[in-house]
Parts: C-alpha cells; structure tokens; sequence
C-alpha cells in the first residue's frame, strides 16, 4: 500500500520527483519539474513517501475556491509511475485529492485509466506517429490529399528551414492563433521553449513563402523518447500555400529512423484530426476529469 502525502511547492524534493519521472514507465515533457515551475509556479503534488509514484497538482485559488486545472500548453498530467499506473494506483492517488480542491478540470495521461462515479471521464485524442521506420515506409501512409498539399507547397516554392529566434516564434504564435491567451501564458511558453533549447531539448522549424515570410512555424520538444509539436502555426499564407503540411514533411524527412514518436498534441477537433492522421498518425486516448465538490448553491449559481 502506498503511503501518499501531499505536498506544498516547498516541500517537494525537486531532485526526487526528477528521478521518478526519469524513470517513470509513462513519463512525459509535461511532468519534469522545470517544466511544472514555468506553467504553474506555486504548484503542489501528491508523492508516495519513496517518490516512486507521484501526481502534480496544478492549483489556482478563485474566490475562496481552490480548483485544480490543466495549465495552458500541458496536454497531460495525472499520476506518473516508475512501476505501476493501473487503475489501483490512479484510484489510490484520486482519493488522495485534497478536499480543499473543490473543483476540477485536469487531465490525465495515456496510462492512467479513470473508473471512478463520483467525477466526469471525458475521452480526448492525441495523435501519435511512429518515426522509426524509414522515410519511404512513412511515406506510404500518406493520404493523397496529404501528398497533393506537399506538392503544392512545393509547387509555390515554400521553403524549411530551422533556426528561428524564440521570439519570432512567440510572436508568430500570438498573432496567427485564434484563441486569445493571456499575457503570461506566452511569456511561460517563451521560457519553456528558450529552457529547451538551451539544454538541447527542442527545434524549432520555420516555413518561408517564395518572398521570403515567414508562413508557418512549429516547435518540437524532446522528452522519453517523444517528439511533441508543442507550437504549430499557420498565417493566411501559410494555409493558402500548405505550408505546414510541407514543414512537417521535412521534420519526419530529417527524423525518420530514430527511435522517437511524434506526438501532433490532438486533436478532438475533426479537421485537425484528419490532417494529423494523413500523415499516418493513430489516435491514442488520454482521459478529463471534471470534477465538481462545490456546494448546491455556488453550483447552481455557476449555471
């Protein structure tokens, strides 16, 4: 039986909950603790004394409520293992939740099952794409619509390159996306990408029409053996000259054979979907918790 405690910000040893990670049979990027300290500084976590299974607890407090939630640019967390993540495990740490967390959006990773009542299960879908085999095997998973938007970025004389500056990359980011962000989630998304590249973690490829702008830019961090296309980001060029389909293209061309997957981080989102998986990539499932302790009458308020 595990003895699970929970832990404020300044009482979890960093070095330990690193190792468990490290070794964790489902660790990824979103787990390390560098990582944790960018997109959610003051976070908490639920270890078991030895550290060998653990859980991040990303908390907010809004109007005397304290909620845990799923930070932005961190697609999965929930509790990470180095022996185990069966659903005895992944039960042991939810009932270990603190009852001063009254609220929950938060998802867990693709190990952890959920088979609770007493909570909201919500499927998700990542896409994932093996690497290892040649260019020429990948290839062959292509749809035709994925092969003509290739030869059509080719034909508008789109170009890739890496070596964009982080903030180019940001700011591309900011101005192309659809959904507004506050202020600080691109500052912490600023210095997850600059921690990566410092310690040799991540690329960033860039997308050049035929007059030289910028059209597209995706970043890749490295982590247990993943690739995850953390930013992908498209102009009205870009789209109209299929630039990203012809960024990653040349990102499986230059990486194809090593023994990484290529995580496209989603999409729930059928068109998405559908372009992640013409390139060969298969749905892989990871679970939301909603969760909801708040009494009637704020509940019934919140409607």
């Amino acid at each position: 039986m595990l003895n699970i405690k929970h832990l404020k910000n300044n009482e979890i040893d960093k070095v330990a909950w690193d190792r468990c990670i490290q070794y964790s049979v489902n660790g990824n990027v979103y787990a390390w603790s560098w990582y944790l300290d960018r997109v959610c500084p003051d976070w908490e976590a639920l270890v078991d004394e030895s550290y060998s299974s653990v859980m991040p607890l990303t908390l907010r407090t809004k109007y005397g409520t304290t909620y845990l939630y799923q930070p932005f640019f961190t697609q999965q967390l929930g509790v990470f293992s180095t022996f185990s993540c069966n659903t005895g495990i992944v039960k042991l740490f939810l009932d270990a939740i603190p009852e001063k967390i009254k609220y929950a959006d938060y998802n867990f990773n693709i190990l952890n099952q959920l088979n609770e009542n007493n909570f909201i299960a919500i499927e998700n879908k990542t896409y994932h794409l093996d690497l290892i085999p040649g260019k020429t095997t990948i290839g062959k998973t292509y749809s035709e619509n994925t092969r003509r938007n290739i030869k059509k970025a080719e034909n508008n004389k789109v170009s890739i390159t890496k070596g964009l500056q982080v903030n180019e990359l940001i700011h591309f980011k900011k101005i192309t996306s659809t959904v507004k962000l506050p202020e600080d989630a691109y500052d912490n998304l600023r210095q997850i990408v600059s921690f990566a590249l410092m310690n040799n973690n991540g690329e960033i490829y860039g997308a050049w029409s035929e007059n030289n702008e910028l059209c597209a830019a995706a970043f890749f961090v490295y982590s247990h053996q993943y690739a995850y296309m953390l930013i992908a980001a498209s102009n009205e060029s870009g789209k109209a000259n299929s630039a990203m389909f012809a960024l990653i293209d040349q990102y499986i061309k230059e990486n194809s054979g090593r023994p990484i997957t290529l995580d496209f981080e989603g999409s729930n989102i059928p068109g998405i979907a559908r372009f992640y998986a013409g390139f060969g990539a298969v749905p892989v499932t990871y679970m939301k918790m909603k969760m909801n302790r708040l009494p009637a009458i704020v509940r019934w308020m919140k409607k």
